[in-house]
């Protein structure tokens, strides 16, 4: 009975048990604002890879082609085409800015080099094949590319009747290496820090 008084704060006669507020530590302070830091840390990734995010999205059916670039999760550009427009997929290099094509003499070792990816050529106002979607301003790899070469190629030809690419990313060097220091430091946080309830309790005992 006397205990059951004594966690409710009631003292034996009516009294109230006096309640001792928590002391504010070094240790305390040191431990919030690490968490803080963290927090800032994994807030400041995220936000580097949302800004920096791109994708660039080629959708076919059997009568249009829409092309569509994204920036930072806003579209930037979208071009609507008929599909008999279309012309072909070719493999290119991204250099200086532009999209230039890959050599046909150029040997495997100078192949690796380049920063390879592929456009999709389309006809232009006068019936030219002289404008071009740019897929990736990236490397995407000379396998994986001749693969999506060869998709656009087969929906041209009619092996297939829909063709959709999607080339892009949404993380970034810094960005993920911000998170995951932000990340580990707040589970050591955790684990060393002031939040640790048996920690506190050894100090108490």
């Amino acid at each position: 009975m006397f205990l059951d008084f004594v966690e409710q704060g009631i003292l034996p006669g009516g009294g109230e048990r006096k309640r001792i507020a928590p002391r504010v530590t070094k240790e305390m302070v040191l431990s919030f604002s690490a968490v803080g830091l963290c927090l800032i840390l994994l807030f400041c990734g995220f936000r580097d890879c949302r800004l920096n995010s791109v994708s660039r999205i080629l959708e076919c059916d059997q009568h249009s082609c829409k092309f569509s670039a994204f920036e930072a999760g806003e579209l930037k550009e979208e071009i609507t085409i008929p599909k008999h427009e279309v012309v072909r997929g070719t493999l290119a290099h991204y250099e200086d800015g532009q999209a230039k094509l890959v050599p046909l003499e150029i040997s495997a070792s100078d192949r690796r080099k380049l920063t390879q990816m592929y456009i999709v050529e389309y006809r232009d106002s006068q019936g030219l094949p002289t404008n071009f979607f740019i897929m990736a301003k990236w490397h995407l790899g000379y396998i994986y590319s001749r693969k999506a070469v060869k998709k656009v190629n087969s929906f041209i030809t009619g092996s297939t009747t829909s063709l959709y690419l999607s080339e892009g990313y949404s993380w970034t060097a810094k960005g993920v290496c911000f998170i995951t220091i932000g990340f580990i430091s707040l589970v050591c946080c955790y684990i060393f820090g002031e939040f640790n309830s048996n920690k506190r309790e050894k100090k108490l005992g």
